[in-house]
């Protein structure tokens, strides 16, 4: 299980893909991953200074209530991408593996 990862402001989606690309590699070689926990899914502020916000979830605070959410779009893409990737690459492992007995 790779805990607790993720990456603040506009470059969300550039770690997104780079986390997704490493887990197809990892998972290729037939080593066992049980899944990726992005944190945090929702913004938060800054543990020491509350005023400050980090823009780091899948969903950013819009301040126009306390739970209103803005989808980050781009780190919504970029996860579809990412299970997209590692699911090709999960395809394609197993028709390396059924070639070999056929």
């Amino acid at each position: 299980m790779l805990s607790e990862t993720g990456h603040p402001k506009e470059d969300r989606p550039l770690w997104i893909n780079m986390i997704s690309q490493e887990c197809a590699k990892f998972l290729e070689r037939n080593l066992p991953l049980l899944g990726v926990c992005m944190y945090p899914v929702i913004d938060r502020p800054d543990w020491d200074h509350t005023e400050i916000w980090h823009h780091s979830g899948i969903w950013d605070h819009d301040f126009a209530s306390k739970y209103s959410r803005v989808l980050h779009l781009e780190s919504a893409v970029a996860i579809v991408n990412g299970q997209q990737l590692i699911s090709k690459s999960q395809k394609n492992k197993f028709a390396r593996l059924l070639m070999r007995y056929f």
